[in-house]
């Protein structure tokens, strides 16, 4: 008997603290923990999404107080880097979190930086995100139910990878042939040219299939300009990666 209630302590001691454990480790004890992620709302990469952050939470036994949450996700269907802002105005500010599709915290923004002139809070979340699902959460605590505080969320993204161009060359008094270096899985491509001292200005849209572009109707003794950059189609926005380094041809 007394064998017998020792084995059994000893199993709810060991329940006990593989429970602990689990808590301390961060991992879900219970299915329902990360329920949170199930209210999130979609937010396309380089898209805004504006609202209104109040106190939306009632009080419950572990937070005995009304409180503000919100929850967004985007998808990254490749590696790339990506840029979360929050503005918020006036000097209020709220917790800005990025978690990974299995409800683990990565990160939270940095400082919020206030703007007089704007009278405008802003932060900003950095992150390189692998292929996947990320949930953007919000969070405050405010003194009053009525407050209210307009903010504005934006997630950009950007390929990490940049193309090179690899020749250019004339093909004619008025007109040059532009080489560059493909890479795979993007949409296609984008060659901008400009004159000296003025901007760049798209002169083509290229799919990924090519790579090279004829450059039509340039005038003699002029000097131009080019850069390409690669862009994937998201949720029907472009997303580039960084322009390739300038090259320059004289006609």
């Amino acid at each position: 008997m007394y064998s017998r209630m020792k084995r059994k302590s000893s199993f709810i001691v060991l329940v006990v603290m593989v429970v602990s454990l689990l808590m301390v480790s961060g991992t879900p004890v219970h299915a329902d923990d990360y329920g949170w992620m199930e209210s999130a709302k979609k937010v396309k990469i380089n898209s805004t999404i504006k609202g209104v952050a109040r106190n939306n939470q009632p009080p419950t036994l572990m937070d005995p107080w009304d409180s503000y949450e919100e929850y967004f996700y985007f998808k990254a269907p490749v590696k790339m880097n990506i840029t979360i802002t929050v503005t918020m105005k006036g000097t209020q500010g709220v917790s800005v979190s990025l978690y990974n599709s299995r409800g683990n915290y990565l990160m939270d923004s940095n400082d919020w930086l206030y703007n007089r002139s704007k009278n405008q809070n802003s932060t900003i979340l950095r992150s390189t995100c692998n292929a996947g699902e990320y949930y953007i959460r919000l969070m405050e605590l405010y003194n009053s139910n009525s407050e209210k505080h307009p903010y504005s969320l934006t997630v950009q993204g950007k390929l990490l990878n940049s193309t090179k161009i690899t020749k250019i060359q004339k093909v004619s008094s008025t007109k040059a042939k532009i080489i560059w270096k493909n890479f795979g899985n993007v949409t296609g491509y984008e060659l901008l040219r400009k004159n000296y001292g003025g901007s760049y200005k798209k002169v083509a849209t290229i799919t990924r299939r090519r790579n090279y572009y004829i450059d039509k109707g340039l005038k003699r003794r002029k000097n131009y300009y080019y850069v390409v950059r690669a862009y994937k189609t998201i949720d029907g926005k472009k997303v580039y990666s960084n322009n390739s380094a300038v090259i320059r041809i004289k006609m």
